[in-house]
């Protein structure tokens, strides 16, 4: 199963473009040890996360991507747009990466805080 989600590929315009994935998938993944990311500010990833996620805002993934232990990366989210941003970001690492808009706040609808 593992190998099927390994998808990242080159856009037109020269940006990785990263899988989206939906919270089962993404829950499987974190399940045998693949690394979920939480993209947002430390302040969202403080107000509620995925617990085992490591939280690394966007803007700090080219100076912090090195940190983390090799493998695949879900980069997750609130709405969506960060994780794409993230994933791809992680992909221009060189990693195979995903995302997936996952967390959300109390009372916020459906997400997951798995």
């Amino acid at each position: 199963m593992r190998e099927s989600l390994l998808a990242w590929w080159a856009c037109d315009d020269g940006s990785m473009a990263a899988e989206e994935i939906d919270v089962d998938v993404a829950r499987a993944m974190w399940d045998v040890g693949d690394l979920v990311v939480d993209v947002r500010t430390p302040d969202e990833y403080a107000h509620g996360h995925i617990a085992g996620s490591v939280n690394i805002p966007l803007d700090r993934i080219a100076v912090r991507a090195a940190e983390l232990p090799p493998g695949q990366v879900v980069a997750v989210c609130s709405m969506g747009n960060r994780s794409r941003r993230g994933a791809e970001a992680f992909a221009r690492t060189g990693r195979d990466a995903f995302r997936c808009a996952v967390v959300r706040r109390r009372g916020q609808g459906r997400g997951c805080r798995w």
